[in-house]
């Protein structure tokens, strides 16, 4: 499996959306709209951030499934 390139783009306060993993695909969270709530750090080769919206949080998601939003 190919290793995966993490997007150095989110940042601190970023709206972003979720994609490509088994949240997004689910359709759970189709529309929502996340903020990211921290700077991305790395965790075992993986860059993380945490995001929040109204609705749910996550205290750790892989910026590589996560898109900015306008």
């Amino acid at each position: 499996m190919p290793k995966r390139k993490p997007k150095d783009n989110i940042r601190l306060g970023d709206k972003v959306k979720l994609v490509k993993c088994y949240e997004a695909r689910s359709g759970k969270y189709d529309g929502v709209v996340f903020e990211v709530t921290s700077e991305p750090w790395d965790v075992c080769g993986s860059q993380v951030v945490t995001i929040a919206s109204p609705e749910k949080r996550f205290p750790l998601f892989a910026t590589e499934f996560l898109e900015r939003v306008s």
